[in-house]
């Protein structure tokens, strides 16, 4: 990417990425900016995101031809900028629906004087509309103009939305037939597994790429079940792949137990088999372990594994599914609380969950689990109350907000 310093020596002129704006704010902060100004940034950046990216330089005025001619410092330096930029963050994110997720802001000076550089990436989940204070209104970038969006944009838009979806759903569905085609496991057999895929939108870009080597570091990067050692400890062995980072465990008889891949694009797959086929002491029938038990497993390990996406920056939004797979004539554990009767199909897809910067964890999860539960002739997951709103002693994992 271009820099401020190349952009300003070789006077680069507005152009399908670029725009300048003479901003100054007073006393340092952006909520001094005037509101029509303020708009003006937010309808530059949608437009920006809604085509194809593009950087927003502050501090610099342009001549009668828009070519940039005088630089003007914005009024902010680098004790002020961390607050600037909180702010700047803060009115963004209220007015442009839905996030913008990647925008990145740089304070640099030039000539003594000080000038910030706003880079706002192509979106993925375009199309972004701007609140301008009593309707939403949507904008698209065309050569050096913020122009708004016309029907084609919006179909255009929309039909790139489709594409991405669709390629996030091929991914799953390839690696959902490499696990039973026994190219991950050596010899599933019969066994039931539990698939977890969490795939960011971004990880459809060609050239993403992941720091593999960050990630091993994070100790919360581990298998399913067990949970853990405690302490922060591992309990998986980790090993670099053709697909990426992968943490395993392994059975005392050396059968396939469970996983976490970790992709080069920032995708995740989970398993799990041994909770999936327990053996009943009285009956001798394998069952799905209690299944009330195993949802708080489930969203446990989404909720620790998102985070931990989100600790080696690999940017939200992030589609959740849970597939359940050689479940067929299979029935969980806990008579009390499910009907003993076995599941009709070998494959069990959940709804997909949605996590994004501006829902909260549980309001995120509850189309999955609850198709899960309904998989089990129950009408609601046992992480929810009767009305649908999250049970707060089962979400007790959860430290912060996402």
């Amino acid at each position: 990417m271009v820099t401020l310093q190349e952009i300003w020596d070789f006077k680069l002129p507005e152009g399908q990425k670029l725009e300048y704006k003479q901003y100054v704010f007073n006393n340092g902060q952006f909520k001094n900016l005037e509101d029509n100004k303020k708009r003006k940034l937010g309808q530059v950046i949608s437009s920006f995101a809604n085509a194809n990216g593009g950087s927003v330089i502050l501090g610099v005025a342009e001549d009668e031809n828009h070519d940039p001619s005088t630089l003007v410092d914005v009024g902010i330096d680098q004790k002020s900028f961390e607050s600037w930029e909180q702010s700047f963050r803060q009115y963004i994110s209220s007015k442009i629906k839905p996030v913008i997720y990647g925008i990145d802001c740089y304070i640099e000076q030039i000539e003594n004087v000080n000038l910030i550089k706003i880079d706002v990436p192509k979106s993925l989940n375009k199309p972004h509309a701007i609140n301008n204070g009593s309707k939403d209104e949507l904008f698209i970038r065309y050569g050096n103009m913020t122009n708004p969006m016309l029907l084609d944009d919006l179909r255009n838009a929309f039909e790139d939305k489709n594409i991405t979806e669709n390629k996030i759903i091929s991914f799953k569905n390839e690696r959902l037939s490499m696990i039973l085609g026994d190219e991950i496991f050596e010899d599933l057999d019969n066994d039931s597994v539990l698939v977890i895929h969490i795939i960011p939108e971004v990880s459809t870009k060609l050239n993403y790429y992941v720091n593999l080597r960050k990630a091993e570091q994070n100790q919360k990067l581990d298998v399913f079940s067990p949970t853990g050692m405690g302490g922060g400890y591992r309990r998986g062995n980790a090993v670099y792949n053709m697909d990426g980072l992968m943490i395993f465990y392994e059975s005392f008889s050396n059968a396939p137990s469970s996983y976490t891949q970790l992709f080069h694009n920032g995708s995740l797959e989970i398993t799990e088999v041994r909770l999936m086929n327990r053996t009943d002491d009285v009956d001798g029938k394998d069952y799905i372990y209690d299944w009330y038990e195993f949802e708080k497993l489930l969203a446990s390990k989404i909720y620790t594994l998102s985070n931990v996406m989100k600790d080696v920056q690999i940017q939200k939004p992030y589609y959740v599914f849970t597939t359940l797979l050689n479940v067929k004539g299979k029935q969980s554990l806990g008579f009390d609380l499910y009907p003993d009767k076995p599941i009709n199909r070998n494959i069990v897809h959940s709804v997909p969950a949605y996590i994004k910067e501006d829902m909260n964890f549980e309001s995120a999860l509850f189309p999955l689990l609850t198709s899960l539960a309904n998989a089990f002739g129950v009408k609601n997951s046992g992480m929810y109350l009767e009305d649908g709103s999250p049970n707060m002693e089962r979400f007790d994992f959860i430290t912060y907000r996402n």
